[in-house]
């Protein structure tokens, strides 16, 4: 891989199984280091949160992962210092430094939504308590996400109730449902994140796959009791399968996903990859648009 990545920029962020005392990230990238100065108990990796404007884009790369470093509510998981405070000011500070981009855009490994095996994770509840009135506030576009090795696309979702926003989404095409592939039996559409945050994960480019949860699975998880939403087998999201408005599956082969920012929209083109080949055929083709200016948190 050393001569391809040699010739290509990369915009890396950590993952649960970057967790490691030899700092690997840290070693491999040079990233801006701006955050790690500003916060009193910084993340185990240097550069793990910066943020860079490309074109008409602020993107907004940041980590999840240290949530606990500092302090966290242990019993509700309502808030934590590191995303709470730290993160989320820096988000607004990101913003409001660059008010006029067109679109912005954030990256994380860990989901604030999934489909898959980690939607009931004990994390998630407490990474949308405390990161969802910042998404909101800064009027983040789309959240790129990982974790979940599962195709998943969600919402425009309304960050107050968690709900999707059906009169954000247009030219959805309704194909055969599949278990495995297309739970939802969407595919395509356009997006439009004038009031919430289109979500988005691109399966995996490996072997390890999840598949997606039925909407029935997803009902049998829900709990609204505290005592059992942090136990790894529960979540608090009302009426969950309904926020998976495009495409939900797994395609079963590795899997990338072209982004395109072009004057009218932000195009998406995901591919599957045959294992020896090399060849890759399109599945799907989605557009996310904006038609309202961006304001700044306090204005």
């Amino acid at each position: 891989m050393r001569p391809m990545l040699n010739a290509m920029t990369v915009v890396p962020t950590d993952g649960n199984h970057d967790d490691s005392p030899n700092l690997n990230y840290t070693y491999h990238f040079n990233t801006d280091n701006e955050f790690n100065y500003t916060v009193t108990d910084k993340p185990q990796f240097e550069g793990i949160v910066y943020n860079f404007v490309y074109g008409d884009v602020l993107f907004l790369v940041f980590s999840m992962q240290d949530f606990w470093r500092e302090s966290y509510d242990q019993v509700g998981r309502t808030w934590s210092t590191y995303l709470t405070d730290h993160v989320s000011s820096w988000f607004r500070k990101s913003v409001t430094e660059n008010p006029d981009t067109k679109y912005r855009i954030s990256l994380a490994h860990f989901n604030l939504f999934s489909g898959s095996d980690h939607s009931t994770d004990d994390e998630p509840p407490l990474f949308r308590n405390c990161m969802l009135p910042t998404m909101k506030e800064c009027e983040i576009d789309i959240a790129l996400q990982g974790h979940d090795h599962t195709y998943e696309v969600i919402g425009p979702v309304n960050p107050d109730d968690c709900t999707p926003i059906l009169s954000a989404i247009s030219d959805v095409e309704e194909v055969e449902v599949d278990r495995n592939k297309n739970m939802t039996g969407k595919k395509g559409g356009t997006f439009c994140t004038d009031d919430g945050t289109f979500y988005f994960i691109g399966a995996t480019c490996g072997h390890k796959r999840y598949y997606p949860h039925s909407r029935e699975r997803m009902e049998s998880d829900y709990s609204e009791d505290p005592a059992v939403i942090f136990d790894n087998h529960h979540h608090n999201v009302k009426n969950y399968f309904d926020l998976f408005t495009g495409m939900f599956g797994q395609p079963e082969a590795p899997s990338f996903t072209k982004i395109t920012v072009k004057d009218d929209c932000i195009e998406f083109n995901s591919y599957t990859a045959d294992d020896d080949q090399g060849n890759v055929t399109l599945f799907n083709t989605m557009k996310v648009v904006r038609t309202k200016e961006h304001g700044v948190p306090g204005n």
